[in-house]
């Protein structure tokens, strides 16, 4: 496994405790909201995503990233390249897996654009499910 400066880590050398990080975002009609950030505790050395779940009144379209530099969708630097939530996100029942996790370091956070794509407006929550990982 890699951190965000392409560096191997070993796993062995960490204590995996479970964890999630969430929050709420209200997004009105047509709204587009960059940078909004979960900021970890900074307790952990690291935090592993592998799952991720929404609950949201509507669709809506996202670019997440970090701040060690992840983006999803991958190789995104545009303005026009947030994804559409059905296809990033699961539910609680049914959480979209990852194939691999997104490594942040414990002082990062977990970054965001918003798009809102309906006149209604929207109410989000955003659960990012993974690892806390500690030195041994």
């Amino acid at each position: 496994m890699l951190d965000y400066f392409g560096n191997q880590i070993d796993p062995s050398q960490y204590v995996w405790k479970p964890g999630k990080y969430f929050s709420d975002f209200t997004l009105t009609s047509l709204q587009l909201l960059t940078n909004q950030a979960i900021q970890l505790r900074g307790q952990e050395q690291y935090f592993a995503i592998f799952k991720l779940m929404s609950v949201q009144t509507n669709p809506f379209r996202v670019k997440l990233y970090t701040t060690g530099g992840d983006t999803i969708p991958a190789n995104s630097a545009g303005t026009t390249d947030r994804i559409r939530s059905e296809c990033l996100y699961g539910t609680a029942s049914l959480p979209a897996v990852l194939p691999g996790v997104l490594l942040i370091p414990g002082s990062g956070s977990i970054l965001h654009d918003l798009e809102e794509i309906l006149t209604a407006g929207n109410s989000l929550h955003l659960v990012y499910e993974g690892w806390r990982l500690f030195p041994r």
